[in-house]
């Protein structure tokens, strides 16, 4: 078994919350080995049955696999846990160029940090991304549950497995 987790505000009737939602209930459904875990913030009513684990937050605090953030917001609550490894940040949108330029250092410290991986959403987003911080791991468009597969594959901690 592997399980791997995303830290989010919640999964609500947007793109980002369908999306990842369709995604991971794909994963599910096609891989019997592998676990998605949500941490939310605030608990919403998702548009439709999630086939996985949801729990607050804070117990991410204690997860051993890899876990992926979507937001500048939660990436600094990612690098204060511990535990899990390794930390990814999925750019879904290029935030800094909403923060005005005093802000750089903050940026700085969140995407050429050594601990956080980088994925992006589009190779657009990738070259903007290397361009300005530094390389991304990976290049997901719209949390493909294929491409998350792969790299979930390749870094997630294998727990025992199970009969399928």
């Amino acid at each position: 078994m592997i399980q791997f987790g995303f830290l989010i505000k919640n999964i609500t009737l947007s793109q980002h919350g369908l999306q990842l939602l369709h995604s991971l209930n794909r994963i599910v459904d096609e891989n019997c080995d592998i676990s998605p875990v949500v941490f939310y913030e605030t608990y919403s009513t998702p548009p439709y049955s999630p086939r996985f684990a949801m729990i607050q937050n804070r117990e991410a605090w204690l997860f051993d696999g890899p876990i992926i953030t979507t937001s500048i917001e939660f990436v600094q609550t990612l690098l204060q846990c511990p535990k899990p490894n390794p930390k990814y940040f999925y750019v879904w949108n290029l935030d800094w160029m909403y923060l005005p330029p005093t802000q750089l250092t903050f940026l700085q410290n969140i995407y050429m940090n050594d601990n956080l991986q980088l994925i992006a959403r589009s190779e657009h987003h990738a070259r903007i991304i290397e361009n300005c911080w530094k390389k991304p791991v990976s290049i997901i468009e719209g949390f493909n549950h294929n491409e998350l597969t792969k790299l979930i594959r390749k870094t997630g901690k294998k727990l025992p497995q199970p009969v399928c």
